[in-house]
């Protein structure tokens, strides 16, 4: 299975500077973690829209070891290290 994300958001007040994607995902104890440089972006009254990856398509992992719950962590934290937005969701990879 081929998949993107595409995240859509407003900034309002000030320069959003160095924006990063965080993403750790866990299965029985042990975790992957990924982390994207999303940029900067000014305030304005229309959404930014970031996708990724930017060419081509990430791909879920295949075969019976990869099977099973897992559990996802995302987190979005600028250059200051102030953390915008941060959520968990469950992930089923089956057949």
């Amino acid at each position: 299975v081929e998949y993107k994300f595409r995240l859509s958001f407003r900034v309002q007040h000030e320069i959003l500077a160095g924006l990063k994607f965080h993403n750790k995902t866990t299965k029985m104890g042990l975790s992957n973690a990924d982390d994207l440089m999303i940029g900067s972006y000014p305030p304005q009254s229309a959404p930014h829209v970031f996708e990724f990856p930017r060419h081509g398509w990430m791909e879920a992992p295949k075969g019976m070891m990869y099977r099973g719950s897992y559990k996802a962590t995302d987190k979005f934290v600028d250059s200051d290290g102030v953390t915008h937005l941060e959520y968990s969701y469950p992930l089923k990879v089956t057949k």
